[in-house]
């Protein structure tokens, strides 16, 4: 995906039914209902903490009060209405979600070029640069997706899947009617076809394996040491998550083994590696230990590694996300609440880490388990601040033992007044931030704003789609990892967006081939990859565009 600063516009707030306010540089009202009194205390709040609020009560209430209430609608060049949306204000800025727009599905069991199965695409997501256009002023869009999936087929064992990046052609043709439709019909908004595939290597050539990391390459004046499949099989083990495509082709990967972040040529050999700060590498008996079946002493959790990556527009910045905490700061625990955020400063003769911040996960209803980040993006920044939409969800729904998910957001978060604390003794060392899940006095953390509820009930039943009920292809999925902007190219909404999100399906089907081998995986249903497109309206410079 091209990075291209867009010039600011002026910005009409539109008529609106309903105005949620959020300042991001302090807690709202359900954020400090989460903090003990400890923590309360730390951060200048005097009055005692009251009981959290379930987050399934707001769920109900949210979607009595969701973003199709309204019937309000306006025009577009292409000839239909769209609906005026709801609009929250975040940091003095207001975001629109106009709804869910679009939604179609790849078959759980399709193959590419090399016959292996295609799956795990909602990993991680970018346009390919220039690809994305719109047929005249009709309602009609084209575009080709670069996915990435993560390790291959993974969920009995982990195999030899050789590390990719998947290529779809889609076809987007937005529904704004508020009728439902048959999943059917709902699913012929977006079609998705395979194009290519891109596989990667290290940058001595040799191909770059899905396989547990189990031992250590040693660290080189070019490299520090790296995760590879075994002492005797050393091949560079990559878990793929993130995924950010510079102008020049070449792309970076931020994995969950590591977690490192790599940067790959346009054609997939691995050119350098970016190595987190020594409160993130996992640590076991003081050594390094990459594996993703055992915890380490600190650092990251097993596959809770760099679960999100973005950039600025203009290549100078790059952004990682930690999927959960650190084990020092209570791990993968769900009782842990606090992960970390990295920044690192790319015009510099070596990438430098320049912002580290600590990020209050969201919780769910009245047992306050914290939920994982998914996948994040870069929204805008100034000189003090950066605003990034950020993927949090449980992982219940399709492909799930549960069908009934509770909490699959877009929120979005600011590092407006939280404290940086890169090159502070909680990133250079292990020291914990939050010894105990209680942030420790004089660092604020950045706290989410809810933005787009992925699981409404009402917009997933006008594409045919459903949250809780039978197990069948009409189920939201259970893992949603990923997200692109591409512009609505629309003269009357210069600042209208299509937010895409794709799913991750684990590879699950009964029909799968991968690594020379036929398997069948014992979920025993097929769990196709689902895609949702949602219009939003973004305030200004909305950062990297298809």
């Amino acid at each position: 995906m091209v990075h291209l600063s867009l010039s600011t516009l002026l910005f009409v707030l539109p008529a609106i039914t309903t105005i949620v306010l959020a300042s991001p540089a302090r807690l709202d009202v359900d954020h400090q209902a989460q903090l003990s009194n400890a923590e309360r205390f730390s951060q200048g709040l005097k009055t005692p903490a009251k009981p959290a609020k379930k987050f399934l009560e707001k769920k109900k209430k949210r979607a009595a009060h969701g973003s199709r209430t309204q019937t309000a609608k306006r025009a577009t060049t292409s000839g239909v209405t769209i609906p005026v949306g709801t609009t929250t204000l975040f940091g003095g800025q207001a975001y629109v979600n106009k709804g869910l727009v679009g939604f179609g599905t790849l078959a759980a069991d399709a193959k590419d070029s090399l016959g292996e199965t295609i799956g795990g695409l909602g990993s991680a997501m970018e346009f390919v640069p220039g690809s994305w256009a719109r047929s005249g002023t009709s309602n009609l869009y084209t575009g080709t997706l670069i996915t990435q999936p993560d390790r291959g087929h993974n969920t009995d064992t982990t195999t030899d899947y050789v590390v990719r990046q998947q290529y779809l052609d889609i076809t987007l043709t937005p529904n704004y009617d508020t009728a439902t439709q048959t999943f059917e019909q709902g699913r012929k908004s977006v079609s998705m076809t395979y194009s290519k595939s891109l596989l990667y290597s290290d940058a001595a050539g040799v191909p770059v394996s899905g396989l547990d990391a189990l031992g250590v390459r040693a660290a080189t004046a070019d490299s520090p040491a790296l995760p590879i499949a075994s002492a005797t099989y050393d091949h560079l083990s990559l878990d793929a998550e993130g995924l950010v495509v510079n102008a020049d082709g070449t792309f970076y990967v931020s994995d969950e083994y590591g977690p490192y972040i790599y940067h790959f040529s346009a054609t997939g050999s691995l050119l350098s590696t970016i190595a987190p700060p020594a409160a993130v590498l996992p640590m076991k008996d003081g050594a390094l230990s990459f594996t993703s079946d055992a915890f380490p002493d600190t650092g990251r959790a097993p596959n809770q590694g760099f679960e999100g990556l973005t950039a600025s527009p203009d290549g100078s910045k790059l952004w990682a996300v930690a999927q959960s905490g650190m084990v020092q700061d209570g791990g993968a625990d769900q009782d842990n609440k606090y992960t970390r955020i990295f920044g690192w400063d790319l015009t510099t003769s070596a990438p430098t880490l320049v912002e580290e911040y600590v990020f209050l996960l969201p919780v769910t209803n009245g047992k306050s388990k914290a939920l994982a980040t998914s996948d994040f993006r870069w929204l805008n920044s100034d000189s003090t601040s950066t605003t990034f939409i950020l993927l949090s969800r449980d992982g219940k729904g399709m492909g799930n033992d549960d069908s009934e998910s509770k909490h699959k957001d877009f929120l979005l978060i600011s590092t407006a007044g939280a404290t940086n604390i890169a090159n502070t003794v909680y990133s250079t060392t292990v020291t914990p931030v939050a010894p105990g899940g209680v942030l420790v006095p004089g660092v604020t953390a950045i706290t989410p704003t809810d933005f787009i509820d992925i699981i409404d009930d009402s917009e997933l039943a006008r594409f045919g789609l459903q949250n809780g009920g039978a197990f069948d292809e009409t189920l939201i999925s259970g893992k949603w990892e990923s997200s692109a902007l591409a512009s609505c190219l629309d003269p009357l909404y210069p600042n209208d967006y299509f937010l895409l999100s794709l799913s991750d399906n684990d590879f699950i089907t009964s029909n799968g081939f991968e690594a020379g081998a036929v398997y069948s995986d014992a979920y025993g249903k097929e769990v196709n990859t689902q895609i949702l497109v949602w219009r939003i309206t973004l305030p200004n410079n909305p950062g990297t565009i298809a």
